[in-house]
């Protein structure tokens, strides 16, 4: 439960009409981008690790047509500041709900990729009575190892994020999106390097030390699972098992790789106005 004098706290410190686009939350201040745009529900869409509300530039030009749109900067991310070194997806999770208490949305949908996903399955499991329907997309119950991330962490503690560049920006796209959208390639790679180090390591924490595997069966929410063929980060192996798991769920592969909103915009974009509208 918020304090009771949260939303007096919020009140002084930002406005809904989005003059003021940043929210005091409990650990951190959140940089949002709410369009209200009259219709009855709110698509919120959680950004992949190392992204920021940026990477959904080009879906929110369709679905804002259907939706109202909200979108958010995690955690030392974007224009998010960061206060605290580790987090889980737990916390990474009650910022969602802050949020949308904060705004006093109601008739709610959350979309999100990669680790967004994640935070995804973490309200699928513990906050399902606050949406209507739940979306993940490219991600999986457990990313990676401990072990793979705890070098990768070091990586970029020695060395930067612009250590990562080349063989991330081959992971998050296929060659096609490389060539055909070189600049929103260039954008969305450049806004990755200006993470910040303590956000960046932070939310990667969070991700090293997730697994929801042994907890799927419990989902009861209506699950809309999106996965890329190529994307070998989260696989659409990792999506069909996810699939099977989970009751009240669909799966649809895209021809994408790890972000697939921007490499099938159009097929991402009417995978889930179709999943929403049912």
């Amino acid at each position: 439960m918020l304090p009771k004098d949260f939303f007096e706290i919020i009140s002084k410190s930002t406005t809904f009409k989005n003059k003021m686009p940043h929210l005091t939350l409990r650990d951190f201040s959140c940089h949002y981008i709410y369009e209200n745009l009259g219709h009855p529900q709110t698509l919120i869409l959680s950004n992949s690790l190392g992204c920021t509300t940026q990477m959904w530039e080009e879906n929110v030009e369709e679905l804002k047509h259907h939706f109202n749109i909200l979108r958010y900067d995690n955690r030392g991310h974007g224009k998010s500041t960061s206060s605290y070194p580790d987090a889980r997806i737990a916390d990474l999770a009650q910022d969602v709900l802050q949020l949308i208490d904060a705004l006093q949305l109601h008739n709610t949908i959350f979309c999100g990729l990669s680790i967004g996903g994640q935070i995804g399955l973490w309200l699928s499991l513990h906050a399902a009575d606050r949406f209507d329907k739940i979306i993940i997309s490219n991600t999986a119950p457990k990313i990676g190892t401990l072990e793979s991330w705890n070098e990768r962490i070091n990586l970029i503690k020695t060395h930067g994020l612009q250590s990562l560049v080349a063989p991330i920006e081959e992971r998050w796209f296929t060659e096609e999106t490389r060539k055909n959208k070189s600049e929103k390639v260039k954008e969305i790679m450049q806004l990755f390097t200006q993470t910040s180090l303590e956000g960046y390591l932070c939310c990667a924490k969070a991700v090293a030390h997730a697994d929801f595997n042994q907890q799927l069966a419990s989902i009861q929410i209506p699950l809309l699972i999106l996965s890329g063929r190529y994307d070998q980060t989260t696989t659409t192996e990792d999506a069909q098992k996810m699939k099977e798991a989970i009751y009240e769920s669909e799966h649809i592969d895209l021809a994408s790789n790890h972000l697939s909103n921007i490499d099938c915009t159009e097929t991402f974009n009417k995978a889930i106005i179709d999943f929403i509208k049912k």
